[in-house]
């Protein structure tokens, strides 16, 4: 049977999330209604075919990842994921490069100079810097050419998103019988 890449992604969670429901820790509860010595066998084997179930399934969960990797690589999936994730290193970078205001004028860079040098130590104005008062150091110019090349990322990695998403709902590969069967017999599909 042939999946979509997305879809077999989707399968993946839902797969991840009955499995984590299946392995459920071996407790048998005593009470006061029930014979504690009777039930022991019966959770224990309970246990035993949930945890069998677990395994059918954590088996076609990694043939899924298998297949997917591979369809990945052919389809050229891996380059798009990689090349989105250097354009968001990219994006984070130049969002840095903005957080600072734009430079002062020559003007207050002086002036503030001067304030710091006349300060005799009474003034709190410069006390929580050190004597130091940080500005932005790229003038507008400069960081209006971040601000474009921020733009031009956020669309590369929208085109790159788009392209992405193409690839996982175009591309389809097949599963094996035996992995859809169990897929059915677990409701996945």
């Amino acid at each position: 049977m042939a999946f979509s890449l997305r879809k077999l992604n989707s399968l993946q969670h839902e797969i991840r999330a009955q499995i984590e429901a299946l392995e459920t820790p071996p407790v048998l509860e005593v009470n006061a209604f029930d014979d504690p010595v009777q039930r022991a066998p019966m959770v224990a084997e309970e246990w035993s075919g949930k945890r069998q179930d677990a395994e059918k399934l954590r088996e076609v969960l990694f043939e899924i990842r298998k297949t997917v990797s591979a369809a990945n690589h052919v389809s050229g999936l891996n380059d798009v994921l990689a090349d989105t994730a250097m354009v968001d290193e990219k994006i984070k970078a130049t969002r840095k490069a903005l957080e600072k205001d734009a430079r002062p004028s020559d003007d207050v860079l002086s002036g503030t100079k001067q304030k710091i040098l006349e300060d005799d130590g009474r003034s709190t104005m410069f006390a929580e810097y050190n004597h130091k008062v940080p500005f932005g150091a790229l003038n507008q110019e400069v960081r209006g050419e971040l601000e474009q090349e921020l733009t031009r990322l956020r669309k590369q990695h929208r085109d790159l998103k788009d392209q992405a998403l193409e690839i996982n709902v175009e591309n389809k590969v097949d599963l094996s019988p035996s992995s859809v069967s169990v897929l059915e017999q677990h409701g996945v599909i």
